[in-house]
């Protein structure tokens, strides 16, 4: 089960985080975000960190902007909240990074939507929607992709906190391949608590070992 924690705004975040080797870590590069990183986080500063899948994201940026910025910050995934269209991330993946497409679940969903995105990304991510595109630390009914025909790994997001440490694989829907964290785990946006990511993480894995 991987784990991505999103949303690290500053240096402090990203080292103390980092420290504890979560899988993924997520880097808002969307203007309107509370948790956008360009006055906050200097590019060396992300390339510094090894050994975890770093993560830019955006929403409706045009693929040029986000290649550019994504080879600024040494990111390996970028991942598109908005309504990128399939070849849109087919080409950010043609460019070689990986690409995380994100699902916003209302009270339905149709899963219909994700088939023209199947083989143009490597991981769906489902959040629910909200007022925001993300980070709104509300969860959506997990039943709602119980048994969808989904063939891509994907991630759950939408509002995970610090007491769903105890999710087995019995309980999350077949096929989620990694828990996606973010607000939930702040003191204030883009400034996580360590001692609740670390609980977390800890617990999650030996849940999934």
């Amino acid at each position: 089960m991987y784990i991505k924690v999103c949303g690290i705004k500053y240096p402090e975040t990203l080292q103390a985080i980092s420290a504890l080797q979560p899988d993924f870590m997520g880097f808002i590069l969307y203007p309107r975000s509370a948790r956008y990183i360009r006055e906050t986080l200097l590019p060396e500063q992300v390339h510094a960190i090894k050994g975890i899948q770093k993560t830019g994201v955006w929403v409706n940026e045009s693929p040029a902007t986000v290649i550019g910025l994504a080879e600024l910050y040494g990111f390996d995934y970028v991942q598109l909240h908005g309504q990128e269209s399939p070849d849109t991330c087919a080409a950010i993946r043609q460019a070689g990074y990986g690409v995380i497409k994100v699902f916003s679940v209302g009270e339905t969903f149709d899963p219909a939507v994700l088939d023209p995105y199947t083989g143009a990304v490597d991981y769906f991510l489902f959040d629910t929607a909200g007022r925001q595109p993300g980070g709104n630390g509300v969860a959506f009914d997990w039943g709602l992709l119980q048994d969808a025909p989904i063939t891509v790994p994907w991630f759950l997001s939408g509002g995970l906190g610090p007491e769903h440490h105890l999710l087995t694989p019995d309980v999350l829907p077949t096929g989620c391949a990694g828990l996606d964290i973010n607000s939930r785990f702040e003191t204030e946006p883009g400034r996580k608590d360590p001692e609740r990511v670390a609980a977390f993480i800890q617990a999650i894995r030996q849940h999934h070992t």
